[in-house]
This record gives structure tokens, sequence and C-alpha cells, in this order.
């Protein structure tokens, strides 16, 4: 198999173009190379394996500045914002002209009762006027205090004085009250005597 010897120049990077995210299209210079071959070509060899993937090339420049998009659309309406602080006093006005006056207002409400006030002096005395109509007959008046209790009255009618043992009181007429003591039947007992009178 013959020897071949390859010599390389690195190229330098012209520009940079993004072509897929973590993809750029990367132009280079043109590169020398110097080849020195001994002896005649041999065999091709077989295909070798797919290299490893080299390093990220550096980040190219910055490109020129694209020309104005057309104006989007009109954003949807934003939130209500929070209530804002309360502002300072502002100065007082200058006092305005007095307006027209207004119709008279509706009849207010009954006030309260006022305080009794003091006793006036007396006047004089006025003339005798005429006899009135006599008036209707009064309400019930309320129940008075009770009396002082009287004196003890006389006796009323009751067993009259006198009888002793063995008499019993008996009707002398058919009018009220008049009794009078008579000697009980003979062969009474003191008890049925006492029961008799009861």
């Amino acid at each position: 198999m013959s020897d071949i010897i390859v010599q390389v120049t690195a190229p330098d990077v012209i520009s940079a173009e993004p072509a897929a995210p973590n993809q750029y299209i990367v132009t280079l210079t043109p590169q020398i190379i110097d080849v020195t071959v001994s002896g005649g070509m041999g065999v091709a060899g077989p295909k070798g394996d797919t290299g490893a993937t080299g390093l990220q090339g550096a980040t190219g420049a910055t490109g020129a500045q694209g020309l104005k998009g057309d104006k989007g659309d009109t954003g949807a309406q934003g939130a209500q914002g929070a209530t804002g602080a309360q502002g300072e006093q502002g100065i007082q006005g200058a006092t305005g002209a007095q307006g027209v006056p207004g119709e008279t207002g509706a009849q207010g409400e009954q006030g309260l009762k006022g305080d009794t006030g003091s006793q006036g002096a007396k006047g004089d005395t006025g003339e005798q006027g005429i006899k009135g109509d006599t008036g209707d007959q009064g309400t019930q008046g309320i129940q008075g205090v009770p009396g002082v209790k009287g004196d003890t009255g006389d006796p009323g009618q009751g067993v009259p004085a006198g009888g002793t043992i063995a008499y019993v009181l008996a009707k002398s007429s058919s009018s009220d009250y008049d009794t009078g003591w008579v000697e009980a039947a003979a062969g009474l007992s003191q008890a049925q005597i006492l029961a008799r009178q009861v």
C-alpha cells in the first residue's frame, strides 16, 4: 500500500445563519490542501463509519435589522386595575353666587310638647256668668274608705231572763219573740231537758 500525506490549513468562518434550534449554516473561506503521494494508488478500502458530531461552531455575527412588520391586532381589554390611593384634599374654592330661593317645603311634623310655663299673675275676678244647664250624670266614683266602726247597739231579742232547773223555754203565743219559761214534764232527765232546749 502507498502512503498519502495530507496537510490542511484550517479555514476561517465567514458567516453563520440559523437553520434550526442549535443548528447553523456556516460559510468558510477556501482552504489550501497540500498533498504528496508516494507510490501507486491502492485499492479503495471499505467505507468507514460516520464520524462523531463535531463541536458547536462559534456564534455568528448579528444580522442586519429586518424591516418593520405590520401592526398587530388590538389586544383584549385588560383586567380592572386596583383603586388608587386617596388623593390629597384640594384647596377650597371660592363661594358661589346666591342661588334663587326654592319653593316653600311641605308642613313639618308636629313637634314635641314643650314644658309647662310658669304660673302667671292672677287676673281680676270676672262678672258672674249665666247659670248653665245641668250636666250629664258622672261616672261611678272610686269606692270610699271604710268608715269607723260604730258603737255596740242595744241587746236584741234573745232568751228571756229567768227560768231555773227543770224549766224549759216555750212559746207563749204565735207572735215573734213571745216566749217564756215553763216547768218541764215530769219524768224528764236533766239531759233530756237540755236536748229540748237545743
